[in-house]
């Protein structure tokens, strides 16, 4: 399947504990912006913000080292901060970090059975919104390997078998 699919990097910072004024001013929802690419939300009095990979050339495809993070997307996303929640104007993001996604031509991720590979299955290549559908997906997963097969939404869609063309 490797044909079909292609790993990025995500970055992500936050800020040190924020005083309580500012805390009470942000939304205390998680929150998307830009069609799901730049996302924030609070945790343990912390602003978590992450995006901007689309910003810079290349938009961080094909990368698939975790182990440093790009300055020029600290700085956009930084900025888009700043600028969205005028509020952190003055607050400081004292981490960052990066991590690797995946995600398929289709856009869809891969759930189920590997063409071929009796007893192997895949979870992956969720396009960076792994948490907004693994509940479903995992309930997929689970009819796939108890019952060989599942009925639920989106589980024919999201099926491996889809790009063998054999």
């Amino acid at each position: 399947l490797a044909e079909y699919t292609e790993s990025f990097r995500g970055q992500m910072i936050a800020t040190d504990t924020l005083e309580d004024s500012v805390l009470q001013s942000l939304p205390q929802m998680s929150v998307t912006y830009n069609h799901g690419n730049e996302y924030w939300r609070l945790y343990a009095g912390r602003l978590l913000a992450g995006g901007m990979r689309h910003s810079i050339r290349g938009a961080q495809v094909g990368i698939s080292d975790d182990g440093e993070f790009s300055p020029a997307v600290y700085d956009r996303l930084r900025q888009f901060i700043k600028d969205t929640l005028p509020v952190t104007k003055r607050v400081k993001f004292t981490h960052v970090w990066s991590g690797v996604m995946s995600k398929t031509l289709d856009q869809l991720p891969l759930i189920g059975s590997l063409p071929g590979r009796p007893n192997e299955f895949v979870f992956t290549c969720f396009n960076g919104y792994g948490y907004s559908h693994v509940m479903h997906g995992s309930m997929i997963l689970k009819d796939i390997v108890i019952n060989g097969e599942s009925m639920r939404p989106g589980a024919r869609l999201f099926d491996p078998a889809r790009f063998n063309h054999a």
